[in-house]
């Protein structure tokens, strides 16, 4: 019996889009915009690439937020604090994407919307760079076209 509740629904979906593009061992890669949870991070060993932000001035990294710190934010964009994002980094996603390709596994990689953020584009023109150095690995990125939270 098949159960449909979406984390089984989003990783049928994922597993056969890999399989359609002859993926054999798979890493998925996607950025803090996702708004996954911790639980749903390891539960699905996904790599979070962080989004930096800033708020009233001070600046965040966006690594190793916490559930905690995702509702703390939220709670600011209600109250209407004045919140500014950035897109990953570039150096990020070559150091880390680049481990992961060296070690013999493809990418499949989910941004954060285009037309929310220049995430993905910077994501996607550095994986087509690093898909030329590992033209044996397989890279597919994908455009959310949306903004997302799982709770």
């Amino acid at each position: 019996m098949l159960n449909y509740n979406i984390d089984n629904y989003f990783v049928a979906r994922l597993s056969l889009l890999c399989y359609i593009s002859n993926m054999e061992s798979f890493v998925i890669i996607t950025d803090s915009g996702a708004s996954l949870s911790t639980d749903w991070q390891k539960k699905y060993d996904l790599t979070v690439m962080p989004l930096a932000y800033v708020i009233n001035g001070e600046q965040f990294s966006g690594a190793n937020v916490t559930d905690a710190d995702t509702i703390e934010l939220y709670a600011k964009i209600k109250n209407k604090t004045v919140i500014s994002t950035s897109s990953i980094n570039e150096d990020d996603v070559r150091t880390t994407c680049g481990k992961i390709l060296a070690d013999g596994k493809d990418i499949l990689y989910i941004g954060f919307s285009s037309a929310l953020s220049i995430s993905y584009e910077t994501g996607a023109r550095v994986l087509d760079e690093l898909q030329v150095q590992y033209p044996k690995r397989k890279i597919l990125h994908i455009d959310t076209k949306a903004a997302g939270m799982i709770r």
